[in-house]
């Protein structure tokens, strides 16, 4: 399960965002006691990618993202915060050990928490697609890459079309 870690580690690692949420960023829940704002991070899924060749070394992990603020508009701002962490990451880059080939935005959705724990508090649920590697040597790594008429695959052999 890297997925979580790689998450932890961008957001964790953004300056402009750990000065507004301090070290309110935690794995699945938010306690019952923080302080908002703050953020919390659990992965929804990880689906096996088989091939012909194999099990594939390129995770496709779907993490979700949650925002909680007092104000719509402060979770609002510091969700702009976590989007660009999320989204300006120069991949590939090793984070925690894995390669990451890519973070996309999936989706964003504001709402508001109607819960008696956290009544009067606004949440912004982002769901994120990160694609990373794990599985080999850092000198085995390899991105999927198209330069005119051949395709250079995880494994380094070229395929000419």
């Amino acid at each position: 399960m890297q997925a979580p870690e790689i998450t932890y580690k961008i957001l964790t690692d953004n300056a402009n965002l750990i000065a507004v949420v301090g070290d309110r960023i935690t794995p699945m829940e938010i306690a019952q006691t923080s302080v908002f704002p703050a953020i919390c991070f659990r992965q929804i899924s990880e689906p096996q990618n088989n091939t012909k060749s194999g099990h594939s070394k390129t995770n496709y992990a779907r993490v979700q993202i949650d925002i909680v603020a007092k104000t719509y508009t402060e979770a609002a701002s510091i969700a702009k915060l976590v989007r660009f962490a999320m989204l300006t990451i120069t991949a590939p880059v090793i984070v925690n050990g894995s390669m990451v080939l890519g973070v996309e935005l999936l989706d964003q959705i504001p709402f508001t928490d109607s819960t008696e724990s956290e009544e009067g508090t606004f949440r912004i649920m982002q769901d994120y697609s990160i694609c990373f590697n794990v599985d080999m040597a850092i000198q085995d790594y390899y991105l999927l890459l198209e330069s005119g008429n051949f395709l250079l695959l995880e494994n380094g052999y070229k395929i000419i079309l």
